[in-house]
């Protein structure tokens, strides 16, 4: 399945222009009118807009001009995801990342709000009380209700042993239901696995999205055998694809010859 390439960009796109033209490779960028008039747009609202310009609003307007111009190329496969969205899919690529240990989902058909579609267990929310179906309201005392999903993520992730207030709205519960979490190392389990009859064990690949993957895949095989597995079921139903190498590495565990 195709997936969208990611733009790990982490730069302003002013800054990129600027980059270009000091240390080369920018003497196109700066011929074409177009890309002389990106600059000086930028620098004219800074200086004459009616209003100030706060570094929030710059930054709207850099991020702005960015999608513009990923959004140009018209291709469905290539998008682009600011700063702090990036940096929470390199942490979801890593497979770790210090949280407190659930899954979530939209909360509201706008892309906002966090609802909890799963609690690891023996993680920092399990231990606490937070329960499957909660929606997240605050965090650290702030309404979340109506920010997108991957603000919510980045404030509720943060450096480990620091902790975080999150406040949740419960079915059948009036009032909000707070909780003080102490952020810990979370490991995203992308295989799961177990023992049918007939010594068959089955293992199941959620998704490639991450590098772990060849690693969990490894020890439930390892464990099934010590079970006295003899066939194996891989199922991949559901599977949205991920990273071409640990797709590979899946691959070549089974695999005993030919090219992959």
């Amino acid at each position: 399945m195709a997936h969208p390439r990611l733009l790990w960009a982490g730069v302003a796109l002013l800054t990129v222009a600027v980059g270009l033209a000091q240390f080369g490779g920018g003497a196109g960028f700066e011929r074409n009118p177009n890309g002389k008039a990106l600059i000086e747009t930028y620098e004219i609202i800074q200086e004459q807009y009616l209003k100030p310009i706060d570094p929030k609003k710059a930054d709207e307007l850099l991020q702005g001009g960015i999608s513009g111009v990923v959004g140009a190329l018209d291709d469905p496969f290539t998008s682009y995801s600011p700063p702090r969205n990036a940096h929470i899919r390199e942490e979801d690529v890593r497979g770790e990342f210090f949280g407190i240990g659930v899954q979530i989902s939209l909360a509201n058909p706008d892309g906002t709000g966090a609802k909890i579609v799963n609690v690891f267990r023996g993680g920092p929310a399990f231990g606490a009380g937070i329960k499957t179906g909660d929606v997240i309201v605050e965090v650290d005392g702030e309404n979340v209700s109506e920010l997108p999903l991957f603000d919510i993520v980045a404030k509720i992730r943060g450096p480990k042993d620091t902790k975080v207030s999150i406040g949740v709205q419960r079915k059948g519960v009036s009032a909000v239901l707070r909780f003080e979490i102490v952020r810990r190392k979370i490991e995203i389990v992308s295989v799961s696995k177990t023992m049918l009859p007939d010594n068959v064990g089955y293992v199941a690949i959620e998704t490639f999205l991450n590098v772990k993957v060849i690693e969990q895949l490894r020890q439930a095989v390892a464990d099934l055998k010590r079970q006295g597995a003899t066939r194996l079921v891989l199922d991949l139903r559901d599977n949205g694809g991920g990273l071409l190498d640990q797709g590979c590495q899946v691959a070549d565990a089974f695999l005993k010859r030919g090219v992959i």
